[in-house]
């Protein structure tokens, strides 16, 4: 009657009204929202970069786009410094972080994961190394344990090998292709968290046709690498589950005496899309007796 929970944190959408321009189309009172949105947001980010170089800074964060959710927390802060060097026109370091985190996520993969396939023929290659920097090896032995929770994540690992191999290795066409290389780096490591280790509806583990929330599909749930990285992180709820916003962090909410019967993962999305708002757990603190809450800082 439950499934994980799967909710989005650690993300920056900002670059978004940076991209977005008013319409001919819009209300007058919907365009001047516009307007002092988007000052606002320039206001802040000249703040935060600073005044030198600012409309070079504004551009580039505007086509770095969005930083997507992640699940996951040791990328999460190399990956940002990754970008801010970016927005900085500081290119190369940019580039080289990029490609380095890239790196890093295979290694943490094959390290945290390679245990649970010690019986396969590629556990013998990786079994007693304590890091890998061939990304080869790395991508299809991920590949071979059915890690990759899309197509689309091996594609952008390939591509971002190419980058930190044509980078790191002497090639003189870098200093001509320097913020163009950088920037595709940065969107092949976006693509990767966002499908892998994020939120996005390429993923196989999506539970399809809930509303407003994600849930794991139950036959997922024993994914090695869901097991590792995401149901950790994510409540084991009802459809009748509730959030709330407290100044210690989110709140998530559910009865604990919930029915304790199997549905499929169908039934499970019409419940929580059919259900009653009044009769959803209640998420005030403290909890009432009947209420178990998870709280996520």
């Amino acid at each position: 009657m439950k499934r994980y929970l799967v909710y989005p944190f650690d993300f920056d959408t900002r670059a978004e009204l940076l991209r977005t321009e008013i319409q001919d189309s819009w209300e007058e009172k919907i365009k001047a929202q516009w307007r002092t949105n988007r000052e606002s947001l320039e206001a802040s980010l000249r703040k935060e970069l600073g005044d030198h170089n600012f409309d070079m800074k504004l551009k580039n964060v505007r086509d770095c786009g969005s930083a997507p959710f992640s699940i996951v927390s040791y990328h999460n802060p190399l990956y940002h410094q990754a970008r801010y060097a970016f927005y900085h026109g500081y290119y190369y370091p940019a580039l080289l972080a990029a490609c380095a985190l890239g790196e890093r996520m295979l290694n943490h993969m094959i390290l945290d994961l390679r245990d649970e396939f010690s019986g396969t023929e590629q556990y013998r290659k990786v079994a007693r190394r304590n890091s890998f920097d061939n990304w080869d090896v790395a991508i299809s032995t991920l590949e071979a344990w059915d890690i990759f929770q899309a197509d689309c994540v091996t594609a952008d690992f390939r591509a971002l090998k190419r980058l930190r191999h044509r980078s790191v290795h002497f090639s003189p066409e870098t200093y001509r292709t320097l913020r163009e290389d950088a920037l595709s780096a940065l969107q092949h490591l976006a693509s990767i968290i966002r499908v892998q280790f994020g939120f996005d509806g390429a993923a196989r583990w999506m539970l399809p046709g809930t509303k407003g929330n994600r849930f794991i599909k139950k036959d997922s749930e024993a994914d090695p690498f869901l097991v590792k990285y995401y149901l950790p992180q994510c409540p084991l709820v009802s459809p009748m589950f509730s959030i709330n916003f407290l100044p210690q962090g989110i709140g998530f909410f559910d009865f604990k005496d919930t029915e304790d019967r199997e549905v499929s993962d169908a039934e499970f999305a019409r419940l929580y899309n059919e259900r009653d708002p009044t009769l959803i757990a209640p998420s005030k603190v403290p909890p009432e007796d009947n209420i178990v809450w998870y709280l996520r800082q």
